[in-house]
């Protein structure tokens, strides 16, 4: 690979860290090479689509000037189409809150003595419940309203105009619809059987901050119940380590030998005994416990290494015999010892055959080659 192939990779995967799609990137270098400097990455759509707009989200937003073209269309549709323009089709489909009002609307038959439309045009806004007669214009505001500051601002624009217009503008948070709706109805009954004598326009700003009180006051109460329960939950856990720390302590295994592991695991129930000494008895662990390593001598002894081999040794040679006093009387001059040494000793065929290669059988085997 020449150091002009390495920088055009190092690009790609640049490009790629960066949340650009592989079709975009397969538009500047050839396929195969993206293929060879991409090997091993993963990657959904989604997860690309966050990484690009998060390092490159002026690709997202619409410049200035086409915003401008977009909302000269809009204006002059609006004013050569009076109602619902085309692109307001889909706010029919109302929202849960916009559904309970209507429901007011309903019950109280109040579509027999207004006028009432929905998404009504009100050049250059819209109304989302229009009492056309009475010149209402009824708002179901979710939290965004209140909550963003642009939003606000539009909103003191919209109802400026639309009093200037004559119009008037009743806001009902959708909090209040979905948790007091019979005061919400008696409300606005006595509201529009007296809408003369109203003001022109009537919000609920006192109320709204009093409920965003009581949410942010419920969010802490939660999340202290939350970091309450987290800590009960560690006191709870490092008690019970502590516990079983006493328990191995008191115990009677011999750390010093091999095979402590298996005896400290029966106590903790847990696999990986050596990870958890590890981290809730490191110095015990390091001082006192018997680690395993291919060199022996730093463990052990030169004697105490020849004691362990040969006792190893004695017990291999001590099974081989048992074994060969157990086939002694086999014939094997006939075809079918290898399956009956397996009856006798219990193991598979492959075992069988492997074991009687060793040099205690050569005598047995070899006698019955020769007799065959």
């Amino acid at each position: 690979m020449n150091l002009y192939e390495e920088k055009e990779i190092n690009e790609i995967k640049k490009m790629y860290d960066e949340g650009i799609l592989v079709k975009d990137i397969t538009s500047k270098f050839s396929k195969n090479l993206v293929k060879f400097a991409l090997k091993g990455y993963r990657r959904s759509l989604s997860e690309s689509m966050k990484l690009l707009y998060k390092n490159h989200p002026e690709m997202f937003k619409h410049s200035e000037s086409t915003k401008q073209k977009l909302r000269d269309i809009r204006l002059k549709y609006m004013q050569e189409h009076q109602g619902l323009p085309r692109w307001r089709e889909s706010h029919k489909i109302m929202s849960y809150p916009e559904k309970i009002f209507s429901d007011i609307i309903k019950r109280n038959k109040l579509i027999d003595k207004y006028d009432i439309v929905r998404e009504y045009s009100i050049f250059p806004y819209y109304a989302d419940f229009a009492f056309i007669n009475i010149k209402l214009d009824v708002e179901v505001d979710g939290c965004q309203h209140w909550r963003s500051e642009d939003r606000k601002n539009n909103d003191k624009k919209r109802d400026a105009k639309l009093i200037q217009n004559g119009w008037r503008i009743y806001r009902i948070p959708e909090f209040k619809l979905k948790e007091q709706f019979e005061k919400v109805e008696k409300d606005f009954l006595t509201y529009i059987s007296t809408i003369e004598i109203q003001p022109k326009q009537l919000m609920f700003n006192d109320e709204i901050i009093e409920y965003e009180k009581i949410k942010l006051l419920k969010k802490q109460q939660q999340i202290a119940k939350r970091d309450d329960s987290k800590k009960q939950k560690d006191i709870k856990f490092f008690d019970n380590q502590q516990l079983l720390i006493k328990e191995i302590l008191n115990s009677n295994i011999d750390f010093s030998r091999f095979g402590w592991v298996k005896h400290v695991g029966r106590i903790i129930k847990i696999r990986r005994v050596k990870k958890w000494m590890k981290k809730y008895m490191t110095d015990f662990y390091n001082e006192k416990c018997f680690k395993y390593n291919r060199q022996i001598s730093k463990n052990f002894s030169d004697e105490r290494r020849i004691k362990i081999s040969s006792s190893l040794r004695k017990r291999k040679e001590n099974i081989l015999n048992y074994r060969f006093g157990l086939i002694k009387n086999i014939d094997f001059s006939k075809m079918d010892y290898i399956e009956k040494i397996c009856d006798i000793w219990k193991l598979s065929k492959s075992r069988t055959k492997a074991i009687l290669k060793h040099k205690i059988f050569h005598d047995l085997i070899n006698v019955s080659v020769t007799q065959r």
